[in-house]
């Protein structure tokens, strides 16, 4: 097993390359060794890279995560000061036009009780007359 099939990726015998690998690609498993080796030494630097990237990226995340957070939070809180002052307003609004209505009714009502007893002064006096005659 001194052949390496480039083809197939595993070790090979000299026979191997006559019958079941004939058409493959071949080198000796030294040579193949080294240039793996090559191959991984290039690849894992270029991981280590994009390691120190990747991680540049996630803390990045991280940060716009706790951003994000932060301005969920300030802007409840601000929602919800909006919402008091407004229920506030409300409140006294409310209570403004109730004892508005309550002055204009009561107002109303002294108004039609005067017309009550006019009128009923004005039939007692009608009856009055109808009875005398």
């Amino acid at each position: 097993m001194k052949l390496f099939c480039e083809t197939c990726e595993e070790a090979i015998c000299r026979d191997c390359t006559i019958v079941k690998h004939r058409d493959d690609k071949y080198t000796f498993v030294k040579d193949a060794f080294s240039k793996g080796r090559d191959s991984l030494l290039k690849i894992l630097s270029e991981t280590k890279t994009k390691r120190s990237v990747l991680r540049e990226a996630v803390d990045s995340v991280l940060k716009m995560q706790k951003n994000v957070r932060i301005c969920g939070e300030q802007t409840v809180h601000e929602v919800m000061k909006c919402f008091d002052e407004l229920s506030a307003c409300l409140d006294t609004r409310c209570r403004k036009l109730i004892k508005e209505v309550m002055q204009i009714e009561k107002s109303k009502l002294k108004s039609l009780k005067i017309q009550r007893e006019d009128l009923e002064t004005a039939l007692a006096s009608l009856q009055s007359s109808v009875e005398y005659h």
